[in-house]
């Protein structure tokens, strides 16, 4: 096993869309656009021939219409590799749920990875599954509950053992996560998610959304986006991608002085409003108005 060699070229700056209901740290998200994801997917392109052995997995990226195209299991963990030497990282499902909830930009009818979920040591994917688990188990974490690994505490490794002759390494800021509610398919609103860790508390028999999982009891399988908005684990393919898959990285750096000004000016104006809406509500409720 060895991890990536190549050096890293400089990246072009990542213009990100501000999340504002966060203006502590102005959080910013968007797809691989424009120079800075023409720039990444040069990098994975150079980062499989170099280190990867040019497997075929990772050739899934392509560039359409100012946004990279693709995603799938391996090749996130490579890309956010490449984006940490401007401290961003590939979004977790957190990261995902904030964009929905400030509408940020639409994820409609596209997918995005943003985890895998180890449910035992068994099949789908028994051999990437063990090596999950015994790292996972050598951090105290159990498989009584589905474990919910974001990408980006995930690195890509290579192992000639493996299927696709790569493998998934825990960093040491990697997040495992017990999900015991991805062992309970089913409806849910916005109001249920836990943004925390970007999953819904609960589910149940309605909901404007849907936690879905198929069949799955074991192994490991994918986390992701559909194109609306469903939350699912029971993609097994690890390898699969297609035009309709998106990346989306995210920044937590400090924003200029003028941006967050900007900002801050639009975040006040829609608390106004709301403010305003719910005052003339209650008047209305008093028989005030």
């Amino acid at each position: 096993m060895i991890l990536s060699t190549m050096k890293t070229s400089t990246l072009p700056h990542f213009q990100g869309k501000p999340l504002i209901e966060c203006p502590e740290t102005v959080p910013q998200a968007n797809f691989l656009t424009r120079d800075f994801g023409k720039a990444v997917l040069e990098e994975v392109q150079g980062r499989a021939r170099a280190d990867h052995h040019d497997a075929a997995v990772l050739n899934v990226l392509s560039y359409h219409d100012g946004v990279v195209t693709g995603s799938n299991a391996y090749v996130l963990p490579l890309i956010g590799s490449i984006v940490r030497q401007q401290n961003l990282h590939v979004a977790t499902p957190a990261d995902l749920e904030l964009v929905i909830k400030t509408n940020a930009f639409s994820l409609q009818g596209t997918y995005e990875d943003f985890a895998l979920v180890l449910r035992s040591k068994g099949e789908p994917n028994s051999y990437l599954a063990r090596h999950l688990a015994h790292q996972v188990t050598a951090r105290g974490h159990n498989l009584r509950a589905p474990l919910m690994i974001p990408y980006a505490g995930l690195e890509l490794i290579n192992d000639s053992d493996a299927p696709e002759g790569l493998a998934f390494k825990l960093r040491e800021d990697a997040a495992v996560i017990e999900a015991p509610i991805l062992k309970k398919p089913g409806r849910f609103n916005q109001a249920d998610v836990d943004y925390a860790i970007g999953l819904p508390r609960t589910t149940g028999k309605t909901g404007e959304r849907i936690l879905y999982s198929g069949e799955l009891k074991t192994g490991l399988s994918r986390l992701y986006l559909d194109g609306y908005l469903v939350v699912d684990s029971s993609w097994n393919n690890l390898a699969g991608s297609d035009g309709d898959g998106r990346v989306v990285v995210v920044s937590r750096d400090a924003i200029s002085q003028n941006a967050e000004k900007t900002i801050m000016a639009e975040y006040k104006k829609k608390r106004e409003e709301l403010d305003a809406r719910k005052d003339r509500a209650i008047r209305i409720l008093d028989g005030k108005e």
